[in-house]
C-alpha cells in the first residue's frame, strides 16, 4: 500500500528503550519472540513518517522476511522509495508497519502490536511477492540492527525467515527487480548487498 509520507503513521521504539545487547553498531541476534515483545513492543508508537526519517532518536520497525531453500537466497536489486539503497541487492523483503495495520488486527478497539506487525509483514509480502506456496509462513529469528550507514541508523529490523522446499513456486511483483534465486555459499561474492542483507547472510550460513 502507497501511503504519502506526510499521512503515513509508522511503528517506532524509543532508541533508549533498546537492549544494549541488540545495540552494537553492526549486530543481528538471536532473540526469542516473547522477549522481543517484552522488550521491544511494550515502548512501540506510532508517529508520523516524516518526523521520524530524519531523527535518530527513534528506530523504525522493519519486519525483514529471507526466504532460503536448504541451497539457494532468494535476492533481489533495490528499487523503491529508499534512493540511498539503489542498484545494491537484497535477501530481505520489508516495510514498514503503519496505523492501518494496528487497525485491522485490533480486538475490541485495542491494538495488538505483534499482530499488527504480522499484517504488516503479510501486507508488504502480498505487495512485493504475489506468488508463493502456501504453508511456508514465515517464522521470527531475530533483530538486526546496523547504526554504521544512514539508513540503518533509522531502522530496527525484526527478522523472519520462510524455509521454501522449492523455489519455483515463487513469483514477484514489479518492486523486487531482478528476484531470483541464487546459490547461498558464495554469493557474496558476486553481488553487491546492502549492509542487513549482508549481516543476515552470515547469520544464517553461521546456523548451517
Amino acid at each position: 500500500m502507497d501511503l504519502d509520507k506526510g499521512q503515513e503513521l509508522v511503528l517506532c521504539v524509543d532508541r533508549s528503550d533498546l537492549s544494549n545487547h541488540w545495540f552494537s553498531d553492526r549486530v543481528i541476534s538471536v532473540a526469542y519472540l516473547h522477549k522481543m515483545q517484552q522488550t521491544i513492543l511494550s515502548g512501540c508508537v506510532f508517529i508520523a513518517r516524516r518526523d521520524v526519517e530524519e531523527d535518530p532518536g527513534w528506530k523504525q520497525i522493519i519486519p525483514w522476511v529471507v526466504i532460503q531453500t536448504p541451497t539457494k537466497t532468494a535476492i533481489y536489486q533495490i528499487a523503491g522509495a529508499e534512493k540511498r539503497l539503489h542498484d545494491l541487492w537484497s535477501v530481505g523483503i520489508g516495510g514498514h508497519v503503519n496505523s492501518y495495520d494496528a487497525l485491522c488486527t485490533s480486538r475490541d478497539g485495542k491494538i495488538i502490536l505483534d499482530d499488527a506487525i504480522r499484517a504488516g509483514m503479510s501486507r508488504e509480502l502480498d505487495e512485493e511477492l504475489p506468488g508463493r506456496p502456501p504453508g511456508e509462513e514465515p517464522v521470527f529469528c531475530g533483530v538486526i540492527n546496523d547504526d554504521s550507514t544512514e539508513t540503518g541508523r533509522h531502522h530496527l529490523g525484526l527478522v523472519f525467515k520462510i524455509d521454501a522446499a522449492d523455489y519455483k513456486g515463487y513469483a514477484p511483483g514489479e518492486e523486487l527487480k531482478n528476484f531470483r534465486f541464487v546459490e547461498t555459499l558464495g554469493c557474496q561474492g558476486f553481488y553487491e548487498f546492502d549492509s542487513w542483507s549482508k549481516l543476515s547472510l552470515d547469520f544464517f550460513m553461521s546456523e548451517k
